[in-house]
């Protein structure tokens, strides 16, 4: 475990190295993930045993390292034979912590490109796209770009995020997660359970491997 937190904070490191030496007008590929029996926010089959629900703010770095390095194992090992249902739910605190809209637009665009069925891949592509927090990485015309690079249909969708269309949605998963009593992201809970630490994989293994057997 010691040796996986080790890794955790290295690549954490690396990460806000290459960011700051990253153009903010310069979109990165997202990495390739197969993103099974996608509908809308969740992934999975919905005869799952256990629900994954992450609560996460696009602009938060040990969210994207928990998207690079903890959620593919999830889906691999669990999401993909079935066995797991996972949901995702925004979370916004660091527009909170300070100020902007940053996370605040990117979850709406989110949610205007799950209206045109390709949530997964924006979420992908803006997660492979962070920069520092209210550096600008998800400005309009970033947020913009995004959807034209994954292919939506950029009249709609631009009219979508300049409207604010899906604007209840984000608030929506926020109040979920604070009735939840989370305080902090990336959360997870699994089957209503929560998990003291999701960047743990062996704990996020065990968590869920417990619930699996408890569900019988």
């Amino acid at each position: 475990m010691l040796l996986f937190a080790i890794i955790i904070v290295a690549i954490l490191i690396i990460q806000n190295s290459l960011v700051q030496r990253t153009a903010i007008g310069t979109i990165v590929p997202a990495p390739n993930i197969s993103w099974p029996n996608p509908n809308g926010k969740t992934l999975g089959s919905v005869n799952a045993k256990a629900v994954v629900l992450e609560f996460a703010d696009f602009q938060c770095p040990y969210c994207k390292v928990f998207h690079d390095t903890i959620l593919p194992q999830i889906i691999n090992q669990y999401v993909s034979t079935g066995k797991v249902r996972f949901e995702f739910h925004h979370y916004i605190v660091v527009d909170r912590n300070i100020g902007g809209t940053e996370s605040q637009d990117t979850a709406e665009a989110s949610e205007c490109a799950n209206h045109q069925g390709k949530f997964w891949e924006y979420f992908n592509l803006a997660f492979a796209n962070q920069g520092l927090e209210g550096s600008g990485a998800f400005s309009s015309s970033r947020l913009k770009a995004f959807a034209a690079n994954i292919g939506l249909d950029t009249y709609e969708f631009n009219n979508c995020i300049t409207s604010h269309q899906f604007i209840q949605q984000v608030p929506a998963d926020v109040s979920l997660a604070l009735s939840l009593k989370l305080n902090s992201t990336p959360s997870m809970l699994i089957n209503n359970i929560l998990v003291e630490n999701p960047m743990d994989l062996p704990k996020v293994r065990a968590a869920i491997d417990a619930a699996l057997q408890n569900a019988g």
